[in-house]
């Protein structure tokens, strides 16, 4: 599992505030590939919990099944399920914790 801090510029609205474009917004990422269910999960509902609230998570993972997971763990928790991608057999997914 690696886990990093990285700054994007997004054009969407965080935290029921409008994020200006050029605006930096701080950026987690978990990088769960490799691990299968219910592993991806779990750890990023562990890291959604170290997190402050309107924080954003980006999740990489390969099982398939994380889609369907994360989509259930969202509706659970409150958080919101920003983005969800797959591309060549890997899955993004971009969550704000909930607060």
């Amino acid at each position: 599992m690696r886990s990093q801090n990285t700054t994007n510029e997004h054009m969407r609205a965080v935290g029921g505030r409008s994020i200006v474009p050029g605006a930096a917004v701080s950026e987690t990422v978990l990088d769960v590939r490799g691990l299968n269910c219910p592993l991806p999960v779990l750890r990023a509902r562990k890291r959604l919990h170290q997190l402050p609230a309107g924080a954003l998570l980006r999740m990489l993972a390969s099982d398939p099944g994380t889609v369907r997971d994360v989509e259930a763990m969202c509706e659970a928790t409150g958080d919101e399920l920003l983005e969800s991608k797959a591309e060549q057999g890997e899955f993004s997914f971009l969550i704000r914790r909930s607060g």
